[in-house]
């Protein structure tokens, strides 16, 4: 197709000599004044546009000027074809916009070159701003929208909405399960690559008039446009799950993934894009907390969660220095020797506005800002401290251990053992009666470096306990490669002991590997004497739960020491104790059964 050139001329013999000179190259068009040229440009814009200066009521330079104003015509380029000569002439042509000036009389050569030359590089500038629009608005790796173009299409979608409530749509956060350790595990290339076979597999869920972006890693957004209702958008949700979760092979590996979904359901206006994404995000954070691989609609109530999350956030970056922390105590039971045997450290947040605040609040949120780190450090010298001075009360008392949970983020610190070290010399107290509570994902995640880091612990007489065993991933065939003292069976299997045979015959068999591997076991969330009969005839080692004690202040749990050790009697706890501790392990236990 031809380029087309608009000639703009007072003069008809003008406009006949330069129409001779480009008519067989280009399309050419003609103004014989400003208006004729104005409506010509704007109804049927022209590649380049040739223009007279010297024309009535309105002069080349005010036509440049009003063109170059018009975002319709500002781009196409202008050169100037006049007989004023004078060189301010030429500078105010300049200076209104033109990329060029030809003095009459005009010479073909001169014309054909310099129109030539100009549409050829109009042609590789508007192809480069396409290139630069296109890496503006597209996300490079899939060739997607990316968050810049996602806006424009929501701010489309909403301004359809505001003219037409009969235009509902839904935004979709899409975000992979698990994809990090994809890309740990199989490289970045790899994590690249699923990355693309992605985007177009929920492209297929898709309609041409929908949109899906990519907001960066592992994190896609669906733009569903002209949906009946809610049902419509859960279907597609139901249908990207589906196809996201089909294996994959990647490097002779197949490889499946799954996907937490949010959904908002935009029946009205009221909110912008960065609120639409806001809560969509939400929304898709729920249904990962909620067991992944899942969708979740967003609610109200999402947002004001969020806010108070936000809030802990902030106050807890203050709790450590202003010395809120507090640590309570569970009692952790011997059913062998009905003996009180040690502690479980449970850290509190005694808040001065809010009271004492449960660890399930402040631990994820600690683990995700890395304050979990400083904070672990604060329980393991404090825990060491109490066991301490619970030791200096007598020979008795120095049988006591301490359990202490680690995370993951603070086993895996370079310094972590140097400072076990330091807490032990600080304090005093035996390695043997210090025991790390690990959890299964840690052993399962970091298998070398926790191994390694393990038998370093065990070496300096430091105990290891798995914590929460059999909520994570840990398989009865493969514990024996881990070095540990101690395996801490979940409670809800001990919730559901003494209901169904299939949990019992579970917990069998923890016990039973546990023993032949000389490991010791002990029992989570103990609430009933039928758990306790059944955990003593299985052969189970130690018992913690709110059938003994709930955990307590460090005041309370001193008390219990000195009434608990050794357990031999049953004990009356006063009236003026919370009836919160039952002393069920007794030396008559056996007694009562016969």
């Amino acid at each position: 197709m031809k380029n087309k050139v608009l000639i703009v001329d007072d003069t008809p013999e003008n406009i006949d000599v330069l129409w001779g000179m480009l008519s067989q190259e280009y399309q050419v068009l003609a103004a014989i004044d400003g208006c004729q040229a104005m409506q010509a440009a704007f109804s049927n814009p022209p590649d380049l546009i040739l223009l007279d200066v010297m024309m009535p009521e309105m002069d080349g330079y005010e036509v440049c000027r009003k063109l170059k104003k018009d975002h319709r015509t500002r781009d196409i380029p202008v050169i100037f074809v006049s007989a004023k000569s004078d060189d301010e002439d030429e500078i105010r042509g300049f200076a209104m916009g033109a990329v060029d000036y030809i003095r009459k009389p005009v010479k073909k050569m001169v014309v054909k070159s310099r129109v030539r030359s100009h549409l050829a590089l109009k042609k590789h500038q508007d192809r480069l701003l396409a290139k630069l629009r296109y890496q503006a608005l597209y996300d490079p790796l899939t060739n997607i929208p990316n968050r810049t173009l996602l806006t424009e299409r929501l701010n489309r979608a909403l301004e359809r909405l505001k003219r037409n409530s009969n235009c509902p749509f839904a935004v979709l956060m899409i975000d992979l399960d698990r994809f990090k350790e994809l890309n740990d595990s199989l490289g970045h290339l790899a994590g690249d690559k699923m990355l693309i076979h992605l985007s177009k597999t929920i492209q297929s869920c898709l309609r041409s008039m929908d949109t899906l972006a990519r907001m960066g890693g592992d994190e896609f957004v669906a733009i569903v446009e002209d949906v009946k209702d809610i049902q419509q958008v859960e279907e597609i949700a139901r249908r990207m799950q589906t196809v996201i979760q089909k294996p994959v092979a990647f490097n002779d590996v197949e490889v499946t993934l799954s996907a937490s979904i949010g959904i908002v359901w935009q029946t009205a206006v009221g909110r912008s894009p960065e609120e639409l994404l806001r809560d969509a995000d939400m929304a898709m954070y729920r249904a990962k907390n909620t067991g992944k691989s899942c969708f979740r609609h967003y609610e109200s109530s999402m947002h004001e969660q969020a806010l108070e999350r936000i809030k802990v956030e902030n106050e807890l970056r203050f709790a450590l220095e202003r010395n809120e922390f507090c640590l309570y105590f569970q009692p952790i039971i011997s059913i062998e020797k009905n003996q009180l045997s040690g502690f479980e450290a449970l850290i509190r947040w005694c808040h001065p506005k809010y009271g004492v605040i449960s660890p399930e609040k402040f631990i994820p949120i600690a683990e995700e800002t890395g304050l979990i780190v400083p904070i672990g450090t604060w329980v393991l010298e404090k825990a060491c401290q109490q066991l301490s001075q619970w030791h200096g009360m007598g020979e008795a008392e120095k049988s006591l251990c301490m359990n202490i949970n680690v995370s993951v983020n603070q086993f895996l610190q370079p310094s972590f053992v140097q400072i076990i070290d330091k807490m032990i010399a600080k304090y005093g107290v035996p390695p043997r009666c210090i025991r790390l509570e690990i959890t299964e994902s840690l052993l399962m995640k970091h298998s070398r470096e926790a191994v390694e880091k393990l038998n370093l612990i065990k070496n300096k007489g430091v105990q290891i306990a798995i914590d929460d065993f059999g909520t994570g991933y840990s398989s009865l065939a493969y514990v024996h490669e881990f070095p540990m003292d101690q395996l801490k069976i979940d409670s809800s299997f001990i919730g559901k002991i003494n209901e169904r045979s299939q949990t019992l015959e579970v917990v069998k068999s923890i016990i039973m590997m546990s023993i032949s591997l000389g490991v010791e076991v002990v029992a989570e969330g103990v609430e009933k004497d039928e758990q306790l009969d059944i955990l003593e005839q299985l052969g189970c080692h130690k018992a913690q739960g709110y059938l003994f004690a709930r955990p307590v202040p460090e005041k309370m749990a001193t008390e219990y020491l000195n009434k608990l050790i050794p357990l031999r009697n049953p004990v009356d706890i006063g009236a003026d104790t919370p009836a919160d501790i039952k002393t069920y392990l007794t030396m008559n236990r056996r007694t009562r059964h016969s």
